[in-house]
């Protein structure tokens, strides 16, 4: 199950990445690249905070210039034996690498950091935490005129300017998932002639 796939800018359709995520874990889980234009792919091992021995679904993002990689990930063990204590919460974890799908990759948020982000899905709501759909309601988006500004789709939309950095992945004014996945990822496809023109929201 291939769960995502994309080109890296900047390589002429060269650079393919690609990964197999099945949702609740798999021999064939991990990352790929290929280095033909997809014609074919080899295994990439993987560096840094992302467990690829614990892979479910994965979705992943280039910047436009090609200089950071972004990887949402599902935890295939959560996704098999999801906890109480963890409010039924299915996400291993955001990560971003700079310009390399090896990594390493770093942790920038994981799901007790969206909590506290202003999120809706907060200590009271019980077996609610954010990444509890994980497995098939995620998705991720990067603005095209800047690498650093990023966009996590999971049940709630969460944003950050600066890459995710010290735990600045914060609850969007984006709330609904259908409006913002439609506006948002149309926006990150943007033609390279597009590039120069800054995301804009809607309002919620």
């Amino acid at each position: 199950f291939v769960s995502d796939i994309a080109v890296k800018p900047g390589t002429a359709g060269n650079i393919v990445d690609a990964v197999v995520g099945w949702r609740a874990g798999s021999n064939c889980n991990g990352f790929f690249q290929s280095s033909n234009g997809g014609q074919t792919f080899a295994p990439v091992a993987v560096g840094g905070a992302i467990n690829d021995k614990d892979l479910g679904r994965v979705t992943i993002a280039w910047s436009a210039n090609g200089a950071k990689a972004y990887a949402l990930v599902q935890s295939a063990s959560m996704f098999n034996h999801a906890t109480t204590e963890q409010g039924g919460t299915i996400l291993q974890g955001v990560y971003a690498a700079n310009g390399n799908f090896a990594g390493p990759w770093n942790k920038i948020a994981e799901w007790r950091n969206l909590q506290n982000s202003g999120s809706a899905l907060k200590v009271d709501s019980k077996g609610y935490r954010p990444g509890v759909q994980a497995w098939y309601n995620q998705a991720i988006a990067v603005d095209p005129a800047d690498a650093d500004h990023v966009y996590v789709l999971l049940e709630e939309v969460y944003e950050s300017h600066d890459a995710g950095l010290s735990g600045s992945l914060r609850r969007s004014a984006w709330t609904m998932w259908a409006v913002a996945s439609s506006r948002v990822l149309s926006n990150a496809t943007s033609t390279a002639s597009e590039r120069s023109t800054p995301m804009t929201a809607a309002a919620p």
